[in-house]
């Protein structure tokens, strides 16, 4: 079972007014998808992806993860 340290609470989540991208493998024991989508939630704007058959480092998925990424980035971008 892997630990990890709190995560911020739903009121410092609300607080951040920028685009948000959780993205995860489907296989990702840091961040099962249900926890991912549950997490998204406190955020005003994110968004929750999950790369499927691949784990938290995205192992033979790279570049579909890096798709994701710009893809997110590029629209953040767009909408300033």
């Amino acid at each position: 079972m892997v630990v990890l340290p709190p995560l911020p609470d739903a009121t410092d989540l609300r607080a951040m007014k920028r685009p948000v991208l959780l993205l995860a493998g489907e296989h990702d024991t840091y961040a099962p998808r249900e926890q991912l989508t549950e997490y998204a939630r406190a955020f005003p704007e994110a968004r929750a992806v999950v790369v499927e058959g691949t784990d938290h480092y995205f192992w033979r998925r790279e570049r579909e993860a890096a798709v994701v990424i710009g893809d997110f980035v590029d629209e953040a971008l767009t909408r300033r």
